[in-house]
């Protein structure tokens, strides 16, 4: 997954829309992601447990719902995007 010129895209979104947004976060089929607020440098800037720590675990959404109807139950493997509604952060509250 190219990340960088897109993470920079939606930093400027965030800003662009001052306050509305928190973060934005890109997945995959190996569920892990990247947000636009944290990422492991040592992890090609997937989030992780604790991004400082090169030997962190990274963290995942497999368990999500919303990975799930969109990645999980994806059997034939067909190319998907999904941009959801704005959810509420389970880590901050905000939208």
């Amino acid at each position: 997954m190219k990340w960088h010129p897109i993470r920079e895209f939606l930093r400027k979104e965030i800003k662009r829309h001052d306050g509305v947004y928190e973060k934005f976060i890109l997945s995959g089929p190996s569920s892990y992601f990247r947000n636009t607020t944290v990422g492991n440098p040592a992890k090609d800037d997937f989030a992780s447990f604790n991004d400082s720590d090169s030997n962190a675990k990274l963290k995942s959404i497999r368990k999500r719902g919303y990975w799930q109807a969109l990645i999980g139950a994806n059997k034939n493997a067909e190319p998907r995007t999904h941009v959801s509604n704005p959810m509420i952060s389970y880590t901050t509250g905000v939208k």
